[in-house]
């Protein structure tokens, strides 16, 4: 259990050094241990094509990419937490 906390605070550690701030937010990039890159108006956007949906061009404008940064957050938020109310 301890290795999991340490790995998801290390992730989270590295995704919110390596972000970028849009308008006072957060911008994570999708790779956590390198500079997120602000999305620009060129390049190819994510298209739904056949039931699927390829990425953009810049995968910061991708949703999924930003959903992942932001739940790697919250476990470290309730690992965190959790480090005080465990009985373990």
């Amino acid at each position: 259990m301890e290795t999991a906390r340490e790995i998801v605070l290390t992730s989270a550690q590295s995704a919110w050094d390596n972000r970028q701030t849009v308008e006072g937010l957060p911008l994570f990039g999708p790779f956590w241990d390198r500079p997120a890159e602000l999305p620009t108006d060129g390049g190819e956007q994510a298209q739904f094509v056949g039931g699927a949906v390829t990425g953009s061009e810049i995968p910061e404008r991708d949703l999924s990419v930003q959903l992942s940064g932001w739940m790697l957050m919250e476990a470290a938020h309730a690992v965190t937490v959790k480090e005080g109310t465990s009985n373990e």
